[in-house]
C-alpha cells in the first residue's frame, strides 16, 4: 500500500540540499525522505533510551509452561 504523498514548499539552505545529493546520488526528493527517515529512527532511539529501565515485568517460565496450550 503505497502511503499518500503530501507537495510542499520550503526554505531549505542550497547547499546543504546540494551536498545531501551529491553524497547519496540522490534526486532532491529522495534526499529529503531520506532525511526525514533518518530524523524519525533518531528520535524513536532517543525515546527508546530514555525509556531504558523504566519498564520492569516478571517472567515466569513455571507458569508459562502449565498454561493450557489449544
Amino acid at each position: 500500500m503505497a502511503s499518500a504523498l503530501k507537495k510542499i514548499s520550503a526554505h531549505i539552505p542550497a547547499d546543504l540540499l546540494k551536498q545531501a545529493c551529491a553524497l547519496g546520488k540522490l534526486n532532491q526528493t529522495d534526499a529529503l525522505v531520506y532525511g526525514l527517515k533518518a530524523l524519525i529512527a533518531e528520535m524513536r532511539r532517543e525515546k527508546l533510551a530514555a525509556a531504558a529501565g523504566k519498564f520492569h515485568f516478571s517472567y515466569s517460565v513455571e507458569s508459562a509452561r502449565e498454561r493450557i496450550r489449544l
